[in-house]
């Protein structure tokens, strides 16, 4: 659309969003953080971590920690013997 055609309002929200994808665009292509950064992959690995963690909690049984099922009276076979 034509700037011409466009509100005052209109024209200074179009400036503003080809500002921000020219301010994006000049980020990712002359700065290159990707490959600087380091913080950006443990961003990646924080993201996936967390939403594994929240896919837990759905999905999740309540594990009640008891004195029972933590310490084992008994030893299991397969570590008793030697």
């Amino acid at each position: 659309m034509p700037e011409q055609e466009l509100s005052a309002q209109a024209r200074l929200d179009r400036r503003l969003l080809q500002q921000r994808t020219e301010a994006a665009l000049h980020e990712l292509s002359e700065l290159r953080p990707l490959e600087r950064s380091p913080v950006f992959y443990v961003d990646i690995a924080q993201a996936g971590i967390d939403s594994l963690i929240a896919d837990y909690k759905e999905h999740a049984d309540p594990f009640v920690w008891t004195k029972s099922a933590v310490h084992q009276k008994t030893l299991k076979p397969c570590f008793a013997v030697q």
